[in-house]
Order: structure tokens, then sequence, then C-alpha cells
């Protein structure tokens, strides 16, 4: 089955009803060459589902999938970040933290305050790839353990982190601040370092990175919006 997955054509073939539902919008008829091939390892999924007897045999396939393909997006001038990702007049917004630090609740903050204009494009894992000279963020079927993704594209308008607080903040990041922050937010195989370094070279000299100290309010995204547009 082929799927075509922030603009490249992937190949798989899902069983678990999970991956199944979630990659379905993606499929395609397309007659182009896979760029991508992810052959299901059973084998690992089993070993994988000994070592997390908290997971199903679907999540086994799920995270699975996702870390193949993310691995080989490097190739193909991709990343993955942890973030939310909001599209906003056709502009993407990428709000990263650590699990549980509030960034799918600020991200649905927005669709709370620009109500049609803003949309969740992946909740958990959206693609970042660099095509004709400008990073695009893109909607895959691996969203975490929501399942709102969409299967399109925005060119990325800024990132920020963020931070609980009670009152609301947002402070541009130098490069070297950015870089660390971002290292903790993205895969980093050691086989593809090289390829990963170029990548956040670009990213962070052409996208701006900001702090968000951010209480779960309407002004946490007015203060946030007009910092990152």
């Amino acid at each position: 089955m082929k799927y075509q997955i922030a603009s490249l054509i992937v190949e798989m073939r899902p069983e678990g009803k999970t991956l199944l539902a979630r990659s379905a919008p993606y499929l395609t008829a397309s007659d182009r060459k896979a760029d991508i091939q992810i052959n299901i390892d059973r084998g690992q999924l089993v070993r994988m589902r000994k070592e997390n007897p908290h997971l199903t045999d679907d999540d086994c396939e799920y995270i699975h999938t996702g870390e193949v393909f993310y691995k080989a997006l490097l190739g193909f001038d991709g990343m993955l970040v942890h973030a939310s990702a909001v599209a906003l007049d056709r502009e993407a917004y990428l709000f990263s933290a650590k699990s549980g630090g509030g960034k799918s609740t600020h991200a649905a903050l927005w669709q709370k305050v620009f109500g049609e204009r803003a949309h969740i494009v992946n909740d958990d894992k959206p693609a970042l790839r660099r095509i004709d000279g400008k990073f695009m963020v893109f909607g895959t079927p691996w969203s975490g353990k929501t399942d709102l993704n969409t299967n399109e594209s925005a060119p990325l308008k800024a990132i920020a982190f963020l931070e609980q607080g009670t009152k609301n903040k947002i402070t541009r990041l130098s490069a070297k601040e950015a870089l660390l922050m971002l290292l903790n937010q993205t895969l980093r195989p050691a086989a593809e370092w090289n390829r990963l370094s170029s990548l956040l070279d670009r990213l962070i000299k052409e996208i701006p990175f900001y702090k968000l100290t951010c209480d779960i309010s309407a002004d946490a995204v007015r203060c946030a919006y007009d910092a990152m547009r």
C-alpha cells in the first residue's frame, strides 16, 4: 500500500487498527516509486511488547513504523520535532514541551481564540522538511496518543518552547539556546548525525525560536501570536 506523507511516497502494509485508521487519509494511487519503504519487523514488535507489557500490539506497530519513517526522513532534508503544530492563516507555528508540558493544551487554545482560522496539523510529531529553500511543516499519521493530524503542509513561521507559569511572557532564544532545546525534542540517530547537524544549523538560522512562559488563557495565545507572527 502506498501513502503520500510529507510529499514523499511511503510504502508499508499496516495490520493494526490504529495505524490503518490514522494512515487512511494519506493513501495514494500514485505510480511513483516509493521514496521510503517501511518493512514492519513482526519479530521486533514481539520483542517490543515483551519489553513494554503495557503496550498493545497496535501500539507497538504504530510506534515502530513512526520511528522507521522519521529516521528515513533525514535522508530527504526532513526531521521530527516533538511538538504540536498549529496552522493559522496558512502558516505553521510549533509548540514544543516536555511530556505533560501543555503543548496540546496551548495549541487547542489557538483554535478557541482564532476559530476556523486555526487548526491542528499534527498534535505530537509533525514532520519538517526543507523544500525549495524553505522549511515546511507536514501532518503525518504519527501524532502520539491522539488522532489529531491532517494530510497537509504549511510553511514554518516560528517555534516556541513552552514552560508553565502564572504570567505570560515570551522571549527570543539565541541560536545556542534554541539548539539545546531542540536536540531534546527530535530523534538523534548517530549514523545520520551529519545530516541532522546540517539541517539543524539551517533551521536555527532561518526560523525564529522563542521561550514561552504561559498560563492556560486566551491572553497566553495573544502573547505568543503577537511575538511569533
